[in-house]
């Protein structure tokens, strides 16, 4: 019996160190501000809200939220799955879907939140930011300039980078992913959770 309990004592304290250590990276848009986390580091941009669309699927929900930052036009977009559905665990390949992207320079993933380059279809090139949060949500954030791009990911990253198709990267005039039927069920973005 005392044996169990100061395994349990072991297991919940080990949970609670590693609860407090572990902090989880994130995309936040918190009043008037985009705030960018990962671990104790933080790249914070100041927005103007431009224009708010809602897009639903039987099994989808989809916040659009179209941002001014530093008169450059950048795109937010949160995607929720229903509870019977999960996105599918490789977020590049939902990001290659959706996007519809041709190319992706992968630049880093640390505890949840990604930064890559996309060349589209159209050979535009788009920078982003993703947050993945257990297979339930995703937010997308796009449509950096070169420079703010690489600031943020090099602070955040905490080491130098060199965006591969940065001479390419001109202004978004509208959004850039594709969501649609086919995309979300037919090349399986979300799928349903089996119990």
């Amino acid at each position: 019996m005392i044996k169990n309990t100061l395994i349990l004592i072991f297991f919940l304290a080990f949970t609670f160190v590693i609860t407090i250590y572990y902090k989880k990276s994130s995309i936040k848009l918190e009043g008037d501000r985009v705030v960018l986390n990962v671990k104790d580091k933080s790249v914070l941009f100041d927005y103007t809200l431009v224009k708010l669309e809602t897009l639903n699927f039987s099994n989808l929900d989809i916040v659009q939220k179209e941002l001014k930052i530093k008169g450059r036009t950048l795109l937010f977009e949160l995607a929720r799955a229903d509870a019977l559905y999960s996105f599918n665990s490789d977020t590049k390949f939902i990001v290659k879907s959706i996007f519809e992207a041709k190319k992706i320079n992968y630049l880093f993933s640390i505890n949840g939140l990604s930064a890559m380059e996309l060349v589209l279809e159209d050979d535009s090139v788009v920078n982003l930011f993703v947050e993945e949060s257990e297979g339930k949500e995703l937010k997308f954030l796009y449509g950096f300039s070169s420079n703010s791009f690489r600031e943020a990911v090099e602070k955040l990253g905490n080491f130098k980078t060199q965006l591969l198709y940065q001479d390419r990267l001109g202004e978004l005039k509208k959004r850039v992913t594709h969501w649609n039927i086919k995309h979300i069920n037919i090349d399986a973005v979300v799928e349903s959770i089996d119990y």
